[in-house]
């Protein structure tokens, strides 16, 4: 057959200096494809005309897109259109969008299943035979990449086309694709240029087929020569099974075209396995193996179908046979295609015929695309993942190929790979959830209770049942499912001594040990630290008496601020303006006992003028390593008005925190605190949270309180912004490593804006129905939602369960920016039962007022 080459240019050039080099790819399956990239999140994404095609995208947003590899084989960026609407085309966009480098994946046509679980949005009345309709919808949205799953529309042509229009295109020209679109021209490649295959013959007329059957006797195979979605091979196990093959195909035309000549080949008794390669024109690199399973009943029994299942590796393609398949077939076929004038770029996916007699292997077909089912298959899916005990909690996990997952970056902070259980249910737990599931060293995520939003966005498989305040209950499940890290997120279970117990039974923690999360669970511990060390706080006086107190208070003066010693869920700080106010909150701690045994004893402390900020570092127990700064709101109301709550929205970084003053806040006290602790016998492992005052008299910092994980809502914008691996980096601290640790950050700043439930922080109302929240993800570039207290009615609706339900957080080049994107969203959610402050960011920006809806 004549072929046609095409000249890919610079792309077709960096592929054969890269796999000429020898260079290994990094773990960024859409740089597998070296395609350029645009910003996919322009707000010409979220006009009135397309809002509805986007209503089911879930936005996993560019915000943390951003994060990186310094060993990528590019830094482009792309949006991404797969082409298809099956299982394959779900396990690549699921690789897709977890891929750093891509900013946005859509599905034409799609199905059900890709559009509900947020893998891709799909464009379902896109014609993808109708090559002018998809180039007309890739410049629209500035697609760099098309990535072909089917075999039909690379025969027709769709990646000619789309090169033609300049378009970056995964898969073989219609030319190249008659490997599979021709078994005949398959065999005949096969016999030009010596490569291993079944002896076979072809015919386009029936009597003549039947003949050479019958001499050849069976078992033997009959195939329609065209394309037949898998199912156009005919094992035939009998003569008469292989006659009435022979007039399905050619007589009665049950394959159409496809079927207008066939090829009987002889029967190959062996064990099937799948093989693929990524074809640059030239070089040729493997992928893992595979195997499938043709046959629709158990036992390889009944009619061949498209695949009834597969698994990875295949153990019957040894590391020799592997080297033998990629010297004596793939590329042997790929050199063959260059010589015919009809260069091979795409996925060459080769069915294999292990011989029993011979123990080597044969080529049975040729696919130009991934195989299905093989393109699903993934290591996590053991048989222990799948007992019945666990599958309905594993029921929202959604499978990803180990083909893709073996695809491994050689630029670690070190190559160990982990699966990680997130200890908590709140935003803070979703978005560190989010960071994990985009590490590139995270196998996968669970957590602990979790919340609706974060199974139903993916980002973690929820373990609702598991009493994360049953170490061993806790300890079982980490050795049941080879957990590797565990990371708390709440102060209680550190306080209650769940890192102690992981640690005992030898299982990676990161979070302190109860003795050490004193700092935050006693504030009088915390003060009686700084007061040894020299850490510059506030002036303060300890209380179990109430007259004690208020003599104290009535002497000092108001304003002054009142505090609980031990954990109250961030509600435990009163700032009393009036000596009334003050004097109140003494009798409510203390004689009302409002915050229970945390109110037994208070800490009376001198009020500070100021800005407060908030300063992050993880620890090892030694070293210290300091994060971006926030700053968060604590104050229900607008203009910082109305009682303290865990925190209203939050920005990163924080301008009144300079590179001078984080440096200070190191020095004087991160670091004395951090050696502190090491003095004390009580080394701190984990994150230190400190919340500072930077005092208005003197522009200098004091620590107000310590907290020893994550702050919830800073948390967010933390997360939106780290580039480096958070599993690696978390895993670090725990080993005692992060000496040997950088870093990196997006550029730009982030907020986040907590949207609560009516009432809070008091008495909130629950159950609300909360609507809208997809449409918010696309009503503005680089928006995510994390969910803090949500949960699904019976109807699939998300509803209010807690006082804090939302985290809107955005992205953007500057804090005006992720301002204005974070409130465009929030604006597109419907819920009557919440309501939000309209100035998160006021102190670093002039404030622009947001008109609720509600």
């Amino acid at each position: 057959m004549a072929c046609i080459s095409h000249n890919f240019g610079a792309s077709i050039k960096i592929v054969q200096q890269r796999v000429a080099s020898q260079k290994q790819f990094p773990n960024k399956f859409s740089q597998l494809f070296f395609l350029q990239t645009k910003n996919f999140r322009s707000s010409k994404y979220c006009d009135s005309k397309n809002l509805d095609r986007l209503s089911r995208y879930q936005s996993f947003t560019t915000i943390f897109n951003s994060v990186s590899s310094d060993n990528a084989i590019s830094e482009d960026r792309v949006s991404v259109l797969v082409i298809g609407g099956g299982g394959r085309e779900h396990s690549l966009c699921y690789a897709l969008k977890r891929s750093q480098s891509c900013d946005a994946v859509f599905c034409a046509p799609g199905n059900a299943g890709i559009s509900n679980s947020g893998d891709a949005t799909c464009i379902e009345d896109l014609d993808i035979f109708d090559s002018s309709a998809v180039i007309s919808f890739c410049r629209k949205w500035e697609i760099g990449l098309v990535v072909v799953g089917p075999e039909a529309p690379l025969v027709a042509g769709l990646t000619n086309d789309l090169l033609k229009a300049g378009i970056h295109a995964f898969g073989p020209s219609s030319e190249a694709a008659a490997l599979e679109g021709s078994k005949n021209f398959m065999k005949s490649l096969c016999d030009k240029y010596g490569i291993p295959t079944a002896k076979y013959a072809t015919f386009t007329d029936a009597t003549a087929a039947k003949t050479y059957i019958e001499e050849q006797g069976a078992p033997i195979v009959v195939k329609a020569d065209g394309l037949a979605a898998g199912k156009g091979v005919i094992v035939a196990m009998t003569l008469q099974e292989a006659l009435e093959a022979v007039d399905s195909i050619l007589v009665e035309g049950s394959f159409g075209k496809a079927g207008s000549s066939i090829i009987v080949e002889e029967f190959l008794e062996g064990e099937e396995a799948s093989f693929f390669a990524l074809v640059d024109g030239e070089n040729a690199l493997p992928l893992e193996s595979a195997q499938d399973h043709k046959r629709v009943g158990d036992g390889d029994t009944g009619p061949n179908t498209g695949g009834m299942g597969a698994y990875c590796p295949a153990p019957v393609l040894t590391k020799e046979l592997q080297s033998l398949v990629m010297s004596s077939i793939i590329l042997p076929t790929v050199k063959g295609m260059s010589k015919e004038g009809c260069k091979f770029v795409g996925v060459l996916y080769a069915g294999l015929m292990i011989e029993k007699k011979s123990g080597l292997p044969k080529l049975i077909e040729y696919n130009v695309r991934f195989g299905d089912p093989e393109c699903q298959t993934k290591n996590f899916r053991s048989s222990k993942y799948c007992d019945s005990k666990n599958l309905d909690r594993l029921s929202r996990y959604q499978s990803f190929t180990t083909i893709f997952n073996s695809v491994s970056s050689d630029n670690a902070i070190s190559e160990d790979r982990v699966s990680v259980l997130v200890i908590g249910g709140g935003g803070r737990e979703h978005s560190l959830c989010y960071a994990l599931k985009r590490s590139q060293s995270c196998d996968a995520v669970f957590c602990a209770p979790g919340n609706a939003g974060i199974s139903n966005s993916g980002d973690a498989t929820c373990i609702e049942d598991l009493d994360i305040f049953d170490s061993s209950a806790v300890i079982s499940f980490c050795r049941k499912w080879e957990i590797g890290l565990v990371v708390v997120g709440p102060e209680a279970p550190l306080v209650a001594g769940l890192t102690n117990d992981l640690l005992k039974a030898g299982i990676h923690a990161f979070g302190p040990s109860s003795e050490a999360a004193a700092l935050e669970g006693s504030k009088n511990f915390m003060k009686s630290l700084c007061d040894k060390y020299g850490i510059p706080t506030a002036k303060y006086a300890t209380f179990t008496d109430a007259t004690a107190a208020k003599t104290y208070i009535e002497e000092q003066g108001a304003p002054i601020v009142v505090k609980a010693d031990g954990l109250a869920a961030g509600k435990g700080v009163i700032v009393a303006m009036t000596l009334q106010e003050a004097l109140e909150a003494v009798d409510s701690i203390l004689v009302e006992g409002s915050f229970g045994k945390a109110g037994s004893s208070i800490i009376v402390e001198e009020f500070l003028e100021g800005e407060e900020a908030s300063f992050f570092a993880l620890v090892d127990g030694e070293n210290a390593l300091p994060l971006e700064s926030a700053q968060d709101h604590k104050r229900v109301g607008d203009g910082d008005t109305g009682p303290n709550t865990g925190g209203m929205g939050a920005y990163c970084p924080a301008p009144v925190l300079t590179k001078e003053l984080q440096s200070l806040v190191m020095s004087s006290i991160i670091l004395p605190t951090v050696k502190g602790m090491s003095k004390e016998g009580c080394k701190f492992v984990g994150v230190l949270y400190a919340g500072l005052m930077i005092e208005k008299k003197s522009g200098l910092p004091k620590l107000i309180e310590y907290n020893v994980r994550f702050g919830d809502p800073e948390c967010q914008v933390l997360m939106v912004r780290l580039e480096s691996d958070l599993a690696q980096v978390l895993l670090a601290a725990c080993k005692g490593e992060l000496d040997s640790v950088t870093l990196d950050w997006a550029p730009g700043s982030a907020m986040v804006v907590v949207m609560a439930s009516n009432g809070y922080p008091g008495n909130y109302l629950k159950g609300s129905k909360i609507q809208n929240l997809e449409e918010a993800e696309v009503a503005a570039p680089c928006v995510k939602i994390f969910h803090a207290g949500t949960a699904l009615d019976a109807d699939g609706n998300f509803i209010a369960t807690g006082g804090r339900v939302l985290g809107i957080t955005a992205k953007g080049k500057d804090l005006e920016e992720a301002r204005d994107r974070a409130y465009r969203a929030v604006e597109e959610i419907k819920w009557e039962g919440g309501f939000y402050r309209k100035d998160i960011g006021w102190r670093a920006l002039p404030v622009k007022q947001k008109s609720s809806k509600w």
